[in-house]
């Protein structure tokens, strides 16, 4: 009995997510075991131990290294392929998990524009670097938390080796709470953050936090924000199974910087009816798309796919909107380069007008399926010379084909041919 592919490839999946599982889990006690000869500490800290505290599955796991990342560096670099990051983090992939791991530090923030000058820090400092209070809890490596950060289900109570006072509170009632008042403020991203725990989480800001975000907001502080980091935060959503969603709520929040701001979200998921079939990710990258359809210019400089992607769906406008009358054949020569997401872009956004459109559906409907039968090797045995003269011959058969709606047989092309030989007949 076949296999349905589907299912085929959600069954491979889960054997990688189990083998990448094994792997890490390899890795931390690898960690464990530096902590236990190096006298190094690490902490499981940040995210991944909010969303086991949550119930939620983590694939992000930060680790808070007590001890010199240089000399952590050093000892395992022979066996894991570890790269800096920009604030001086090592990270390291397991397929699906990424592990990053960062040092005590301090964090100053001297110019708000989310990029801070790191100094050496200790716990205390390291805790109230970090942005919300659900994000303070430390659990220091053992072979009962790695147990526990690894399994799929947190069904067993595990205490915390360090956290913020209001930590367990904020977390048992789902509460976002801010550090410090300044915290959107020196660093905006942590505007993005916000929106994005509360869609995820279903959690709720407390008063202090909630004015000051709405403060930042209308201060536009993102504005302030590194564009390439902002644009790589706003990336990663492509890969998030629920990027749609986070989409949605940094619109509403007017955090989409150069985004149209009367996007309807419920108009592109009706227009997705009918237009071609895309993957999830396609999906999401054509939304993004639409989402800057006036603005593509601002995706130029980012990831090299998405960049892509707005530079072709950008020429495409112009040539659709060159202003001379065209063809169905021109028509024709530019819908048969474009792949099915460009395609679903131009159907769907505003910078082409309703004829082109029509053309558009014109093509898809007549245009699309007509293809020449005969080639070149068939005009040669007709008795036409080698050369230029067979592309030119060929080419007019299609021209005349897409332009008069006729999808001709092949001896009806071979006809056509023969006429055409008559005709320039020296």
């Amino acid at each position: 009995m076949q296999v349905d592919g589907k299912y085929e490839n959600a069954s491979k999946a889960n054997i990688d997510e189990s083998l990448n599982n094994r792997d890490l889990i390899v890795f931390l006690r690898r960690l464990l075991e530096m902590q236990m000869n190096l006298g190094i500490h690490f902490y499981f800290v940040g995210g991944c131990v909010r969303d086991a505290m949550l119930g939620n599955k983590t694939f992000d796991i930060d680790i808070a290294v007590d001890g010199e990342l240089a000399r952590v560096r050093e000892v395992l670099s022979p066996s894991y392929d570890l790269t800096a990051s920009i604030l001086d983090t090592a990270k390291l992939d397991f397929g699906s998990y990424q592990v990053d791991l960062a040092q005590f530090r301090s964090e100053l923030y001297e110019q708000n524009n989310g990029l801070p000058t790191v100094l050496e820090g200790d716990l205390q400092s390291d805790i109230m670097r970090r942005d919300f209070t659900i994000n303070t809890g430390y659990l220091l490596i053992s072979e009962a938390s790695i147990a526990w950060m690894t399994e799929d289900e947190h069904k067993s109570e595990i205490e915390l080796t360090h956290a913020h006072p209001s930590f367990h509170e904020d977390i048992k009632n789902r509460t976002l709470r801010f550090l410090h008042e300044n915290s959107f403020v020196e660093d905006a991203s942590r505007l993005l953050r916000a929106v994005k725990y509360i869609t995820l989480n279903q959690l709720n800001m407390d008063t202090m936090t909630e004015v000051a975000f709405k403060q930042a907001i209308a201060s536009r502080v993102i504005e302030q924000y590194s564009p390439n980091r902002y644009r790589q935060i706003i990336l990663s959503y492509l890969e998030h199974k629920r990027g749609i969603e986070l989409w949605m709520a940094l619109h509403r929040q007017g955090l989409l910087i150069g985004a149209n701001p009367n996007f309807e979200f419920k108009a592109f998921e009706l227009a997705l009816d009918y237009t071609v079939d895309l993957n999830p990710w396609e999906i999401k990258s054509l939304l993004l798309l639409l989402l800057y359809e006036a603005n593509l210019t601002f995706w130029y400089e980012a990831d090299k796919k998405i960049s892509q992607s707005a530079k072709n769906c950008a020429t495409l406008i112009h040539d659709l909107n060159r202003g001379e009358v065209m063809t169905k054949f021109d028509f024709y020569q530019i819908l048969t380069k474009v792949n099915p997401s460009c395609m679903a872009f131009l159907r769907m956004t505003n910078q082409v007008s309703q004829n082109i459109k029509d053309s558009i559906t014109d093509f898809l409907t007549n245009g699309l399926s007509i293809k020449l039968w005969i080639n070149g090797n068939d005009l040669l045995a007709l008795g036409m010379n080698p050369g230029k003269e067979i592309g030119t011959a060929l080419n007019l058969l299609l021209e005349y084909e897409v332009n008069s709606g006729l999808n001709l047989s092949r001896e009806e092309e071979i006809e056509w041919i023969e006429s055409y030989m008559y005709e320039h007949r020296d």
